[in-house]
């Protein structure tokens, strides 16, 4: 779940009114309990009031749990890679590999190159690393040296690489 900066500060504004108002609603009594003790209350009035307010404390503190949620932005959720992602290889990793891996090396190369051709077309300014970006069948993320997420591209049924989303 992602929260706005805003709806934290309504979330913090919101459970701190139902504190404030919940702990003047547990301290009711009634006059026949003026000089009684707490637990000595029989009116129902006051005893409902008490309710009431113990209900405004609960949902405050509910409120103030709910502004402590994440507010992670997208590209900092996207950075974990999938399972499933294929890294492309650095030059030890290629000199390991058989003949028959060299040709999806070279397709996955070749896609990255026309991926990065896409970002440079669309005033990309970060450099994309080979090495930290990742393809996931017919999707694409570049990422710079500092693993931050620039851009995601998908293949569409033609097989051209277009534009998902750039990241700043």
């Amino acid at each position: 779940m992602k929260i706005t900066q805003e709806a934290r500060f309504f979330f913090v504004v919101g459970s701190a009114w139902l504190i404030i108002s919940g702990i003047s609603g547990m301290a009711t009594t009634s006059q026949g309990n003026k000089y009684g003790g707490w637990f000595e209350e029989d009116s129902l009035l006051a005893l409902s009031q008490r309710g009431q307010g113990s209900l405004q404390i609960g949902l405050g503190l509910g409120l103030m749990g709910a502004a402590c949620l994440s507010t992670a932005s997208v590209s900092e959720s996207r950075s974990a890679r999938p399972s499933n992602a294929k890294t492309f290889p650095t030059g030890k990793e290629q000199q390991q590999e058989n003949y028959s891996d060299k040709t999806s090396e070279k397709v996955m190369e070749d896609d990255f190159i026309s991926c990065v051709k896409l970002y440079r077309q669309r005033d990309g300014a970060d450099a994309p690393l080979m090495s930290k970006s990742w393809q996931v069948n017919d999707e694409l993320t570049l990422k710079n040296s500092a693993e931050k997420i620039l851009a995601d591209f998908k293949k569409n049924k033609s097989g051209n690489w277009y534009l998902t989303a750039k990241y700043r």
